[in-house]
């Protein structure tokens, strides 16, 4: 079982809750501490529905909870998926050495399920900052202020909408920053937009993680003309601010991002 939730721009950043069982009264405390700390929050169980939403809702952070031994599957694929995210393990229960067994398993950080939110957003977020200036130094481009602005060369800024910015994280995460457009399929819908008709600002797509609204050619067809709209807006946007985008749309395949460019 999982849930989603439409991303907020004026939000601290992503961060997916994965439990390795049913943990009700945890689940329910920690969403709400989340949200309190001005986070979007994701939340799953198992090892399938983990994988699902990292790939189609990449996070800024993953909360991995439960007992230390039923864990390690669950951080393998948060750090194949994920690697840029940090990622938290909050133990049901153990000690000292649980803990640091986690840490030599890959997460960054370890708490019992009980310590206070607060504190685990705030390691967080020092996490956060520290990944997003390792990505300036190894990019030329990268997303700043939790996506909402995308940044490149020579300190351009340019700000991007809910719909940019998810699929720009999902283009700059893909291998090679190439990113096909069944892949996009997998992981966009539309919200109330009739095929053929004019799109506007609201109707652009969204990330969801029920993809039925895709499972057709008509709309699979009709999402791809909508992605195309995005992209074809955002390019403009770029230009009006004096920013070389360098998001190019490849015709009957899908969209490639040369992150090397020098903007002009």
């Amino acid at each position: 079982m999982s849930t989603y939730s439409i991303p907020d721009d004026s939000c601290a950043g992503r961060i997916l809750l994965a439990f390795s069982s049913v943990m009700i009264e945890a689940r329910v405390q920690l969403e709400a501490g989340w949200r309190q700390a001005g986070w979007t929050v994701d939340w799953c169980e198992g090892q399938h529905a983990l994988a699902r939403l990292l790939a189609m809702h990449p996070p800024d952070a993953v909360a991995l909870c439960g007992v230390a031994g039923t864990l390690s599957g669950l951080v393998r694929t948060t750090r194949t998926s994920v690697p840029a995210a940090v990622v938290v393990a909050l133990l049901s229960e153990g000690g000292l050495p649980e803990r640091i067994a986690m840490m030599r398993a890959g997460v960054d950080l370890c708490w019992p399920i009980e310590t206070q939110v607060e504190e685990v957003a705030a390691m967080v977020d020092a996490f956060a900052r520290r990944g997003t200036a390792s990505a300036a130094a190894a990019s030329a481009w990268y997303l700043s202020n939790a996506g909402r602005v995308l940044a490149g060369p020579g300190g351009v800024r340019l700000p991007l909408t809910v719909a940019e910015r998810e699929f720009m994280a999902r283009l700059l995460a893909a291998p090679g920053h190439r990113l096909a457009r069944q892949q996009l399929a997998c992981g966009f819908r539309q919200r109330g937009t009739q095929d053929g008709a004019p799109v506007s600002s609201e109707a652009l797509p969204s990330w969801t993680a029920n993809a039925s609204h895709a499972a057709s050619y008509d709309a699979a067809a009709s999402l791809s003309r909508n992605v195309d709209v995005m992209v074809s807006r955002l390019r403009a946007k770029a230009q009006r601010m004096g920013i070389n985008l360098p998001l190019l749309s490849v015709r009957r395949w899908g969209y490639l991002f040369i992150a090397d460019s020098d903007a002009g």
